[in-house]
């Protein structure tokens, strides 16, 4: 199964450097990874400037993985794909940037000593019109650190409709 998680550094001034990693695999591996091998600013900073990745590898790496794939290289969309708009994105605050990523699952946060972790937990409410899905992000010790939010809100502004049928109802 594959996961889709967020990648940040928290700023000095509190705003927050993010990148989104499309396959994350394994949430313990990704996580033992960036606390044993991204554990300096620079080592972040590096990895951040990749933008969205494929594959977080143990490595940066410099040339195209494509002609030489490894699991220990990191897979970039913007370095290895060519593909444009797929920059970090900066956040004034950590609650704006997790939820920004409201599709994502895992969140990891490197807060300048650490890498913090974070999960969304999703529930539903129902509603005359249907299932409506909300959701907030807790830190690792269980802790919700976002206020509860409205997916379908956040989707309506993207575009979507999340708001799905009562499955007994059809309603």
């Amino acid at each position: 199964m594959f996961y889709r998680s967020t990648i940040a550094n928290l700023q000095d001034d509190g705003s927050v450097e993010a990148i989104r990693l499309y396959f994350d695999t394994d949430k313990s591996n990704t996580y033992a990874i960036l606390q044993n091998d991204y554990v300096t600013q620079e080592k972040i900073e590096e990895l951040l400037n990749l933008g969205d990745l494929m594959w977080l590898g143990r490595y940066i790496g410099s040339e195209n993985p494509i002609y030489r794939p490894s699991s220990e290289i990191c897979l970039s969309f913007t370095r290895d794909d060519f593909l444009a708009g797929m920059d970090a994105e900066i956040f004034g605050t950590m609650e704006s940037w997790l939820r920004s990523f409201y599709t994502c699952q895992v969140a990891y946060l490197f807060d300048g000593k650490d890498w913090l972790r974070f999960e969304r937990i999703d529930s539903e409410r129902k509603l005359n019109e249907g299932i409506e899905v909300l959701g907030y992000w807790v830190n690792s010790m269980g802790s919700r650190v976002t206020e509860i939010f409205d997916f379908a809100t956040r989707s309506k502004l993207m575009g979507a409709q999340l708001t799905q049928p009562d499955p007994l109802t059809k309603k």
